[in-house]
């Protein structure tokens, strides 16, 4: 039988919000089934709409800082976006929902600019402002060899680039688990156990990062984990995989358990999120203005309303 896609996993594969694909369908430039009250797009008409619209797919991880993020960056998208360079706004990478916030005192100052949002992860975040593709980028890669986070990064992906780095807030990583944590999951060494199944994040996400480096300190193998190679490109996604039985554990920040009732939180490490962009570009005013909205108190207020952040260091300049 033709396999059937729900919403969701459209949105997933375009990198583009959930309501966004409604909105594809509603307009008919995708076409779907209705099976019972239910939406669903079959490979067919998946695969038709992407040779319709294939500037609409290259596009993608650029939209309005109001959508929702889906993370993933493909590498043969950075030629297809150069046209944004060259935009009279502003490109800023990064999934969390404080960067809604951010765009939204950025468009309402008066010397602010407007802004797309790119859901892409955090490696690619870097690797796209290297090459110009992006104003802005954040990023949370922990360096498992030092126990630092991002600016070995930066040095390596932005080589001879200066760049200055802005603390944006410290968040929680952890596992998330079934209500009680049944499967008494308390560390990485239990993602081998015979019997657990994980879901994982994408390459080039923070969360991706963490994982990977420490099963390379603590030498386990990535073969050994059942549901290593399952990818999602969200902390949501992540989460209600888990919730709905699909996986035993995943990762992703604490923030994200508000929506899931039935599911743990086991707590691995507390996160730095930064964000770069390149010195040069100190030169155009809006940048000092980004610096001074992200240091004033009434953005750190508004954020402090937010539940599961640590904006002890906000606004500090770090590079």
């Amino acid at each position: 039988m033709e396999k059937l896609y729900k919403p969701q996993e459209i949105a997933d594969q375009l990198k583009i919000k959930k309501h966004t694909v409604y909105d594809l369908i509603k307009r008919g430039e995708l076409q779907s089934t209705k099976i019972g009250k239910q939406l669903r797009i079959s490979e067919v008409q998946l695969n038709t709409y992407l040779q319709l619209s294939p500037s609409t797919v290259a596009t993608s991880s650029l939209v309005n800082h109001t959508s929702t993020p889906s993370s993933h960056y493909p590498e043969n998208t950075l030629l297809k976006t150069e046209f944004l360079k060259h935009s009279s706004g502003l490109i800023i990478c990064g999934q969390d929902p404080v960067l809604d916030m951010l765009c939204s005192y950025i468009e309402a100052h008066p010397l602010g600019l407007p802004t797309l949002r790119s859901y892409m992860g955090s490696y690619n975040s870097l690797y796209a402002l290297y090459f110009d593709k992006v104003h802005l980028a954040t990023t949370h890669l922990w360096n498992g060899t030092d126990h630092s986070y991002n600016l070995s990064y930066i040095h390596h992906l932005l080589p001879g680039v200066e760049t200055v780095v802005i603390h944006l807030f410290k968040r929680m990583q952890g596992f998330y688990v079934q209500k009680g944590n049944p499967k008494s999951i308390i560390g990485f060494q239990d993602l081998a156990r015979p019997g657990i199944t994980f879901v994982n994040r994408e390459k080039g996400s923070g969360t991706r990062v963490l994982l990977d480096e420490h099963l390379r300190l603590k030498n386990i193998s990535p073969l050994s984990i059942t549901g290593y190679e399952k990818e999602v490109l969200s902390h949501t996604t992540c989460a209600g995989q888990v919730a709905m039985g699909m996986a035993d554990v995943a990762i992703g920040h604490a923030n994200v358990l508000e929506q899931f009732p039935t599911l743990d939180f086991i707590p691995i490490q507390q996160e730095n999120y930064d964000i770069i962009f390149k010195k040069s570009a100190l030169k155009e005013q809006v940048y000092e203005v980004i610096t001074q909205i992200i240091q004033s108190k009434t953005f750190k207020n508004q954020l402090s309303c937010l539940s599961g952040y640590d904006l002890s260091e906000t606004g500090t300049i770090i590079h």
